[in-house]
């Protein structure tokens, strides 16, 4: 397994900038500067990067507890660095927020035609409850997944 470390992210203008990279590199649908300033404003979401052994940022993630609910708002890995497990060292951090805010439901929405991520999600144990048909783009729907977590 490649080797990553997943840091909590504070407000700077030069983290929303990598946050702003890290997006674009991975997602059609990135968010404006305004988006992620909203997001850091949030006294309920909590954002983190993932780096490499050279310090490098390679991912981030960002969540939202509210009441016994988690959702991962935004997660994602460069491209060169996926099929390396990385994605279960973020699950294992929903996992652990999930744990010390009393969480008993972990709810997200993905892209039904990001198939490897589908797939991960249903490994991990979740379940598909709902759909939004051209959420993303016109024939491009979301699936709306949970897990329940006692």
């Amino acid at each position: 397994m490649f080797q990553a470390e997943i840091k909590p992210v504070e407000y700077t203008k030069n983290n929303i900038h990598v946050l702003q990279l890290l997006d674009r590199s991975l997602f059609n649908n990135s968010w404006s500067e305004e988006q992620w300033k909203h997001e850091f404003d949030n006294s309920f979401t909590s954002i983190y990067i993932m780096t490499n052994k050279s310090d490098n940022n390679i991912g981030f993630m960002t969540v939202s507890t509210i009441d016994q609910t988690l959702e991962i708002r935004k997660i994602g890995i460069l491209l060169p660095y996926q099929r390396q497990g990385l994605a279960s060292i973020f699950m294992n951090k929903v996992y652990q927020l999930s744990k010390e805010n009393n969480i008993q439901r972990i709810i997200l929405e993905v892209n039904e035609k990001n198939n490897p991520a589908v797939m991960f999600y249903k490994k991990s144990g979740f379940q598909i409850f709902n759909q939004r048909r051209n959420y993303y783009a016109p024939d491009q729907n979301a699936l709306c997944m949970q897990k329940y977590f006692c």
